[in-house]
């Protein structure tokens, strides 16, 4: 599976101190994930870290994985 991340995921990612290791592990093996309520196409994938819980909105396709954002809960 390929990750790719928008600028705005990478400036979220940069400003929450956030790595890729991070976001594809959320991604692969989440705690919890949900559809998004306004976009059916994108999930939240939500795992909680030993210091931070992390949300990452993503859209899955068939050979890539496209990170649209990052939180911090």
């Amino acid at each position: 599976m390929h990750f790719t991340y928008t600028n705005h995921a990478r400036e979220r990612m940069q400003h929450r101190k956030v790595t890729e290791f991070e976001i594809e592990q959320t991604v692969l093996n989440p705690d919890n994930w949900d559809y998004d309520e306004d976009d059916p196409q994108k999930y939240h994938a939500i795992k909680h870290w030993t210091h931070r819980t992390l949300e990452v909105v993503y859209i899955s396709r068939i050979d890539e994985i496209k990170i649209i954002t990052v939180f911090v809960i």
